[in-house]
Formats: structure tokens, sequence, C-alpha cells
């Protein structure tokens, strides 16, 4: 192991600690349910080094990468068997920059989070029909939301005006 992937916060499926696995691999999906799946590791990443340091060790391993924003997806796919999953529930960025009326998110902030930033701004972001869905996810998976029907889908209008969702 290299030294980013010494500090990973990682647990393994083999873990003594069956209870935390099924925790990492499981807790933070929205409807609860229990996919016959299950990754080879799951990494709770909470700085940019750790999402690197699961990549190199994925490739080191020979691992398929899944990754998890804000655990929304009715079907769970972040979690897949043999994989090392990166689950970004605890990544935390919200930047705006003001004068360009652009925010740089990370892919775990909910559209709950980014209005209540905009909000005192006089801004707003046409999210979805959830405020807990993750925006890593709702910009790449889906992208329906409240002002779908008249507007087009959400995520073809958040991609203009965002920056970056990383």
């Amino acid at each position: 192991m290299n030294d980013l992937q010494r500090d990973l916060p990682i647990i393994f499926r083999d873990s003594h600690n069956v209870e935390a696995y099924e925790d990492a691999r499981t807790g933070r999906l929205f409807n609860k349910r229990r996919p016959d799946r299950f990754p080879a590791a799951v990494v709770e990443a909470s700085k940019v080094e750790h999402v690197v340091g699961a990549i190199q060790l994925a490739r080191q391993r020979k691992w398929r990468v899944s990754v998890r924003s804000g655990g929304h997806s009715w079907a769970c796919w972040s979690v897949r068997d043999d994989a090392i999953l990166v689950d970004l529930g605890k990544l935390h960025r919200l930047d705006l920059d003001e004068e360009k009326s652009i925010a740089s998110v990370s892919p775990s902030t909910t559209g709950r989070q980014l209005n209540a930033v905009l909000g005192t701004k006089g801004l707003m972001f046409g999210g979805g029909h959830c405020p807990d869905v993750g925006l890593g996810g709702f910009l790449l998976q889906g992208g329906m939301g409240m002002p779908s029907s008249k507007r087009r889908v959400s995520k073809e209008k958040s991609l203009n005006s965002l920056s970056r969702v990383w």
C-alpha cells in the first residue's frame, strides 16, 4: 500500500466487523432496499485524496469502481459485486462565485443544501422532486425535477449554469 491508501477510511467485505461493513454497504440507501450485491470494499471518502487512493487500490487489485453520491438510486446501482464502492457522503464542498452566479459543489451536495445557500442570494437550482437527492446522481442519472414539464429536463439547464460537480 502507498501513503494515499494507508490513510483510507476503508472497510473490506471480509472484515471481522460485519455490522460496520453492512452499514457502509447499504446504510445510505434511501429506500432501504438491500441488494444481493457485495462490494469488495467501501471507502467513505471525506477528501479528494481518499477518492484518488481508492481508485489506485482498485487498479492494483483489478476491481471495478462504483460511486455513491447521495444514495438515491432506486436500483442501488452503487452497490456492485467485487468492486470498490467510493461513498462521497462525507465529501462536502459548496462554493458560490456570487459575481458569476456559479456554484461548485461536491456530488453528495443535495438540492436542499444548495438552495439553502442560493436562496440567500435570490438564486435557485431547479433540482429533483426530492430535495435530498445528491447532485452527482441527479445530474448524471436523470435530471427530472420540478420545472421539467415546462423547461426541459433540469440537468440540461443545470450543466450550463453550474461550474462543476466534483
